[in-house]
């Protein structure tokens, strides 16, 4: 019953209208407050990205507009893997980023744009990932599109809320951070995406129902894939849809709104 009840619910992404945004969630009640350095648990630090310690993406840094793309998801697989994470399968190098200070003024996005930017960062990623200075951290990608650099001491990835294609009635936030610990199975992807998502975020993604579950086809040869459909009266209240990717030694989290699905279910009497 509950597999029908969710292929009925992934079908439902797929068929749904542009309808007004919903507003962000809150953050679930009783859940502290989590500044910079809190762990999953609430203590100080908890080792996130391993490799290379708590270093980060720090607060802006030089651009090189000649770096290459990071290449997320290999050609061969990319018509294999969910439709959302497809116009995914690169992502910009953090160097390439155009520093906003650089930007000339009518190039600077809207103070409204960064805003929007800063809270789904505050909301979503984890506190050890976020940048110091988040103005200092902010760039734009070859096309234009508004990122911020995600880290502390070193750019070691960007989060962006503008790269759902043009005319998609879906809005995505995504961010995608190197990762140095191999992900060879769906428990080494579920516990890679808890130490780079908000503690919230993380605690929800434990409960059962609302687990990561393994793509059907990309599932190995260090390619891993895999979608939880999040809480409606939590995260899922503006972003029903988590999807998640491990490869090339990268991670990559998508969370995709479903307009007409915001919000909790309607109880029927």
């Amino acid at each position: 019953m509950r597999t029908a009840a969710r292929s009925v619910c992934v079908l439902v992404v797929f068929l749904a209208v542009g309808c007004p945004r919903p507003a962000p969630p809150p953050s679930p009640a009783g859940d502290p407050k989590e500044g910079p350095g809190s762990g999953r648990d609430g203590t100080e630090g908890n080792g996130v990205g391993r490799k290379g310690g708590h270093d980060g993406a720090g607060a802006g840094g030089a651009s090189a507009p000649g770096a290459a793309d990071w290449r997320m998801i290999p050609d061969e697989l990319r018509d294999a893997v969910y439709p959302t994470l497809q116009p995914l399968a690169s992502w910009p190098a953090p160097a390439a980023l155009r520093p906003f200070a650089k930007l000339a003024s009518e190039e600077r996005p809207s103070g409204a744009r960064v805003r929007q930017l800063e809270q789904l960062v505050g909301q979503i990623v984890h506190p050890e990932f976020r940048p110091h200075d988040f103005e200092a951290a902010l760039g734009t990608d070859a096309s234009g599109r508004l990122h911020v650099r995600l880290g502390r001491q070193r750019s070691r990835g960007s989060a962006s809320a503008e790269v759902a294609p043009e005319g998609s009635p879906f809005s995505l936030f995504a961010f995608a951070v190197e990762w140095g610990d191999p992900v060879t199975d769906l428990a080494a992807l579920r516990a890679a995406v808890a130490e780079v998502v908000a503690p919230p975020l993380a605690r929800e993604l434990a409960r059962e129902e609302h687990r990561l579950v393994a793509h059907p086809v990309v599932r190995q040869g260090g390619h891993l894939a895999a979608m939880a459909m999040l809480d409606r009266a939590g995260f899922g209240m503006q972003f029903p849809y988590l999807y998640a990717y491990a490869g090339e030694g990268r991670l990559l989290v998508v969370c995709q709104e479903v307009p007409h699905l915001g919000g909790p279910p309607v109880r029927r009497e």
